[in-house]
């Protein structure tokens, strides 16, 4: 944790706030991985074809941080379809993306999916939270 003098107690709380995120936000990110594509992502037909959808060029496919982000997109159309087929889960994105009204593709496409999606997944965690109190 940094340095704590010299803030007030808003500051603090929000300072804590923005670090307790990014260390969940990069635990997430190592997590997804390993869940759906292959480890050796960049040659998994399965992280292509979805990455092919979305729309994403082959010269982005092998950065790290941008597999991690589809691979958390890939794991909600999952959820979303329930079903485990490739076809399904697209179906689940398109829709995903026609609500939003996105006309986007690549890396633009994956950041506002991966935005909405990791907000849903806060919104679901925070009602639960809210039942946990309520009861």
């Amino acid at each position: 944790m940094s340095d704590d003098k010299g803030l007030t107690p808003r500051q603090q709380y929000e300072q804590k706030q923005k670090e307790e995120a990014k260390i969940i936000d990069q635990q997430a990110n190592q997590e997804t991985m390993t869940e759906v594509f292959s480890d050796n992502y960049r040659f998994d037909p399965d992280y292509n074809h979805f990455a092919d959808f979305l729309g994403v060029e082959t010269g982005d496919r092998g950065n790290y941080d941008l597999a991690s982000k589809i691979d958390l997109i890939y794991q909600w159309g999952e959820r979303q379809g329930r079903s485990q087929d490739r076809v399904d889960v697209s179906l689940a994105i398109k829709n995903l993306k026609d609500y939003l009204g996105l006309n986007v593709t690549g890396k633009t496409l994956v950041n506002k999916l991966y935005q909405w999606v990791r907000l849903d997944q806060d919104r679901r965690r925070a009602e639960k939270e809210m039942k946990l109190i309520e009861t």
